[in-house]
């Protein structure tokens, strides 16, 4: 499983479709566990690094 963190940024559902598209397994999420236990994780964004370690951070993902 692809666990797809959702930190508040981007269209993340599109991410997800894609992976789907292309034969994989993903979830969109926001637990530390899921995150722990995938087989890769991904973090989509484009220049909200600053914004999106805050939030992970937050989160308890960071």
């Amino acid at each position: 499983m692809i666990a797809v963190v959702d930190y508040g940024v981007n269209n993340l559902l599109s991410v997800v479709r894609a992976l789907a598209a292309g034969g994989h397994t993903a979830t969109l999420t926001t637990d530390p566990d899921t995150v722990r236990g995938a087989e890769r994780v991904v973090m989509p964004g484009v220049g909200h690094f600053g914004q999106a370690a805050r939030t992970l951070e937050r989160s308890g993902l960071g």
